[in-house]
């Protein structure tokens, strides 16, 4: 039997501290309509293997924009 580690010598899993997750720049509200719009019409369900990734996003308050007045910056 072989035995590996994925630490580096002489550190203990106990010593390491998450990071916080940050989800990039925030997302217009009306881009997250589109979002969950075109999710719908692919089929894509509850139970899909990407719908973690798409939850975290649409639950995070920082990640919604509600500024619809700025089209400077195309998302």
């Amino acid at each position: 039997m072989c035995s590996h580690t994925l630490l580096k010598r002489g550190k203990k899993w106990s010593a390491l501290e998450p990071v916080k997750e940050t989800l990039g720049h925030p997302v217009k509200e009306e881009k997250l309509k589109d979002i969950k719009l075109l999710l719908s019409k692919l089929g894509i369900t509850q139970h899909h293997h990407a719908m973690p990734f798409w939850q975290k996003v649409f639950s995070n308050p920082d990640a919604v924009n509600d500024s619809s007045d700025d089209d400077s910056e195309i998302l």
